[in-house]
């Protein structure tokens, strides 16, 4: 008892109170909910998952004739993973492909972090990084950001992308600032050059922009106010799960969500999705009732059928 009594103080001492509640948190999470999710993810013996695999209807869509957007100024939030060779190569396509120049770059970071490319002339002014302590959640660390931003407009941008499309802020500012626009999202590439979430986006036309449930923080635009509006990302999911909570709740105030195939990003490298078991419950918890009529969105958003 003394020696548990010991390691806990230690344990204390060496990361801090608030982490050892969130390991107990945690853990109790875990037990609570791991029979709940093993039985939402399992399939009937006499039934196909691709049963349950219905395309989305598309409610709108309108040809990509915009129009013109104000010289608004554009906060990038560029989510550090912990590879620089990434981080280097998403922020070089973002300097030499953008054609919307009244922009800012926020490198949000939970290690110590120096890259050549941040000190050069041409990206100091633009450029400049915000650390936090591992003990931060990312939701946390983003919405902590967003109150030093400048920007009209905040872009979420994931480091393991690329940027294909020169026009792709514009393009973007254009689903926001159409009438009812929430958040909008570009088309997302593999590293291979296929396309990414299919099922949500189940055919691409270059004319078109399409409503669709949501997008990933890969990469996603949203006006500032409306982003204070909503409250940002909810802090309760530490590492995943928070965007498309977000798209969600912007749904429920009667806004859209959009994707534009004339804005295109790629991922740089192939990488393997890992869901926080916690977060993943916290998710299923909040939306599977309301979801529970969209089969589509229960596969594509991991809730199970």
């Amino acid at each position: 008892m003394f020696n548990k009594i010991w390691r806990a103080i230690t344990y204390i001492k060496n990361n801090g109170l608030n982490h050892l509640f969130y390991k107990i948190y945690k853990k109790a999470m875990y037990e609570y909910y791991k029979n709940k999710l093993v039985l939402s993810q399992e399939v009937p013996a006499n039934k196909s998952q691709d049963n349950h695999l219905k395309n989305p209807k598309i409610v709108s869509y309108k040809k990509a004739e915009v129009p013109l957007v104000p010289d608004s100024k554009v906060s990038i939030l560029l989510l550090f993973d912990g590879i620089k060779e990434n981080l280097e190569c998403c922020l070089e396509s973002i300097i030499a492909k953008s054609t919307y120049h009244n922009y800012e770059v926020i490198i949000i970071s939970f290690d110590e972090l120096n890259i050549p490319i941040i000190g050069n002339k041409e990206t100091s002014n633009k450029t400049r990084i915000v650390f936090y302590e591992k003990s931060h959640g990312l939701s946390s660390a983003v919405n902590n950001t967003v109150k030093m931003v400048e920007g009209d407009y905040i872009v979420l941008l994931s480091d393991n992308v690329k940027i294909v499309s020169p026009n792709w802020i514009e393009e973007l500012l254009s689903c926001i600032t159409y009438q009812g626009g929430g958040i909008a999202g570009p088309l997302l590439l593999s590293s291979d050059s296929t396309l990414r979430h299919e099922d949500i986006v189940p055919k691409v036309d270059a004319n078109c922009v399409y409503e669709v449930p949501a997008v990933t923080r890969s990469c996603l635009m949203i006006d500032a106010k409306l982003y204070v509006e909503c409250k940002g990302l909810n802090e309760y999911f530490i590492k995943s799960f928070a965007d498309l909570d977000l798209c969600l709740r912007i749904r429920e105030m009667g806004k859209t969500v959009q994707c534009t195939p004339k804005a295109i990003i790629q991922r740089i490298s192939i990488d393997e999705e890992v869901y926080d078991i916690v977060d993943k419950a916290l998710f299923n918890n909040c939306w599977a009732e309301r979801l529970g009529n969209k089969p589509f969105l229960q596969n594509n958003l991991f809730l199970g059928v």
